[in-house]
């Protein structure tokens, strides 16, 4: 005699939505975060004693290369970096500490979004203080990586290293 095992369409849901809970949804990331988070997984494989920001830009631009528009990238980049300004100049602690430092918001904020999503995250909520953790870091942020202008992106002849920023504390407007 064969035996078979019916299985009745409650538990056969059960065993759906018990699926479901244990399979880890994956998160869809847009074009401009997959860029960064490539630019900046092949810069922190880079040792400390070589990283620059002229090297940071080149990771920044090789990853946007696979794009058909690469200044259109940037210029998505430089909103999302002043958008990341705009909210770090509505601290007090923060504009003190760039005044201090001779740090420019738009260059810190550059560097944050280059650092990532959840970087910027963490520095939008905690700051640039202690707890902060780009804070042991902040002396690597006073220089700028990326021009004013996005035909400089693309142009591989433009270096940070050749046209640094004054050293002034823009405020959001």
């Amino acid at each position: 005699m064969v035996e078979t095992n019916f299985v009745s369409s409650e538990q056969a849901q059960g065993a759906s939505k018990d699926a479901e809970k244990t399979t880890p949804k994956r998160k869809v990331m847009d074009v401009d975060t997959k860029i960064i988070a490539t630019a900046n997984r092949g810069f922190r494989q880079v040792p400390a004693d070589l990283k620059s920001n002229d090297l940071k830009k080149a990771f920044l631009l090789n990853a946007a290369e696979s794009l058909a528009d690469e200044q259109l990238f940037f210029g998505r980049f430089m909103a999302k970096a002043a958008e990341v300004r705009d909210e770090l100049a509505d601290r007090k602690s923060v504009t003190d500490a760039c005044t201090e430092r001779g740090i420019d918001l738009l260059d810190l904020a550059t560097h944050v979004v280059f650092m990532g999503k959840t970087k910027t995250q963490q520095v939008l909520k905690y700051g640039i203080g202690e707890k902060s953790p780009i804070y042991n870091q902040l002396y690597l942020f006073g220089d700028r990586f990326l021009p004013d202008d996005p035909q400089d992106f693309v142009s591989k002849s433009w270096k940070p290293s050749e046209h640094p920023r004054k050293k002034t504390v823009e405020s959001a407007s």
